[in-house]
């Protein structure tokens, strides 16, 4: 039992000179944008189900701190009618957020990142000739893969990322069931990449 610790420690002495190498450079700035779907739960009840599918675009401008940290700026949009209440209701979807993200370099081509967002998102409703505005907090936690094309050019394969709101939510008989919801989006596009960043 003794050789355990022991060899766990020469086994991180070892891996020192590897941890010690140059890691791969990242871009200054990374300009993205793509289609977006949203598996959106926007505090209203469309026929029993509060989960609307609605279609979109997200972009995002990231500035990199050094080859793993960056801050992100996100910006998002859906659109759709879903059936609410009965009847369909016109939504317009958008959501501001920004927040820290950490990407890993070191596996060739292939950038993994995992990011946390904190924002707002807005939702305007038409329905029958009126129309309705309401602004919830937004936080985002996920993450993606990015493929590097080439030294500018990168494929956002794919982008997952659960969404928490605090919109107010109410049946159709105008009962309250709780001011937070939980949804899921999904991205892909193409990212542009800008400078270098040691």
């Amino acid at each position: 039992m003794r050789r355990i610790p022991f060899l766990l420690g020469l086994f991180l002495i070892l891996s020192l000179p590897a941890l010690a190498q140059e890691s791969p450079s990242a871009p200054a700035a990374e300009l993205y944008a793509g289609y977006a779907y949203g598996r959106l739960n926007t505090g209203l009840v469309t026929a029993n189900d509060h989960q609307h599918n609605l279609n979109g675009w997200n972009a995002q401008v990231a500035a990199n701190l050094n080859h793993w940290l960056g801050l992100v700026f996100d910006y998002s949009g859906y659109t759709g009618t879903p059936i609410v209440a009965g009847g369909p209701v016109d939504q317009r979807i958008q959501a501001f957020m920004g927040g820290p993200r950490v990407t890993w370099r070191g596996h060739g081509r292939w950038n993994p990142y995992v990011h946390t967002l904190f924002g707002a998102t807005r939702i305007h409703a038409f329905a029958g000739g009126d129309s309705a505005r309401v602004t919830s907090f937004t936080m985002a936690l996920g993450g993606g893969l990015d493929w590097q094309a080439s030294q500018h050019w990168a494929f956002r394969l794919a982008q997952a990322d659960y969404l928490f709101t605090r919109f107010p939510s109410v049946d159709a008989n105008g009962k309250d069931l709780g001011a937070s919801q939980h949804s899921v989006r999904i991205a892909t596009g193409i990212t542009c990449r800008f400078g270098k960043r040691d």
